[in-house]
């Protein structure tokens, strides 16, 4: 999905809107910076994944309650919110090891 990458927090249009009031602006410098990013799309994952069960948590108590609007509108957001960004966090990960060369696996 092209278009996401173009939205995220640090995408290319973010990227670009930086990048024209500072031309030298890089996201990603050296090696130093590669781990720092990778060390800190660890923390995102973790942070995303315990408010992923938080919030499936808070879903399944709706719908034990009988409120079906709640734990459908949770469990939507909960994808959006908290699913996504998991994924998007390994696949910013394989795509660092990629273009260091590393394998993936």
């Amino acid at each position: 999905m092209p278009w996401v990458n173009r939205l995220a927090q640090h995408g290319a249009v973010v990227n670009a809107l930086i990048r024209r009031r500072y031309p030298q602006y890089r996201r990603v410098r050296g090696r130093r910076s590669v781990a720092a990013l990778v060390g800190n799309s660890y923390h995102m994952e973790r942070f995303h994944v315990a408010a992923l069960l938080v919030f499936l948590w808070a879903g399944a108590y709706a719908a034990a309650q009988g409120y079906w609007g709640w734990a459908g509108l949770l469990t939507v957001l909960n994808i959006g919110y908290n699913l996504y960004p998991i994924w998007l966090q390994q696949y910013l990960r394989l795509r660092l090891a990629a273009s260091a060369g590393k394998p993936l696996g």
